[in-house]
């Protein structure tokens, strides 16, 4: 199951680099399928653990989505893929997607030497989030140029996963 996952992470990522967009027309029917598979080879105890991998990610994930940081496409990828994963899978699929993305940060910020532009514009953005009343709006707004969806590095995230459990 971790190989069907992983593969139609990385079939999303590319739709999303493409479109910007995750469809919830691909997301629903791995999240039902990965749940029957999950109850049919394991029972409860694949339900439970498909339930507890899809809640990590949705707790930790969702302010990100509430503050605009993130969009909810991402958030629901990470919550389908956590889910196939299970505990604590997601766990470690969220640590590898976060730093393969802080990996990619890192060398954009040394080859396109704008780290400091990128970090006053997070800075205006949370000084505008704190200010009373304010709606900043996306944080990624006027950015597009050479921004990467965050759907690249789940996928990254979940090959490296899948690789690590012996899934290829």
């Amino acid at each position: 199951m971790l190989c069907i996952a992983a593969a139609a992470s990385v079939f999303l990522a590319v739709y999303d680099v493409k479109r910007r967009k995750i469809p919830n027309a691909a997301l629903l029917p791995l999240m039902v399928f990965i749940f029957v598979a999950k109850g049919g080879f394991e029972g409860l105890p694949g339900l439970l653990d498909a339930l507890m991998g899809a809640g990590l990610p949705f707790l930790l994930l969702w302010p990100f989505f509430c503050f605009r940081m993130m969009g909810a496409g991402d958030v629901k990828l990470m919550i389908v893929l956590g889910a196939a994963c299970g505990w604590p899978g997601s766990l470690w699929l969220l640590l590898l997607s976060l730093a393969a993305g802080g990996l990619y940060a890192v060398f954009h910020f040394l080859i396109k030497k704008d780290g400091v532009r990128r970090f006053r514009y997070l800075a205006d953005y949370i000084r505008k989030l704190l200010a009373a009343g304010a709606d900043p709006g996306s944080y990624m707004a006027g950015t597009e140029d050479g921004t990467v969806p965050f759907a690249v590095f789940t996928a990254a995230g979940m090959l490296i996963y899948t690789f690590l459990q012996g899934g290829f």
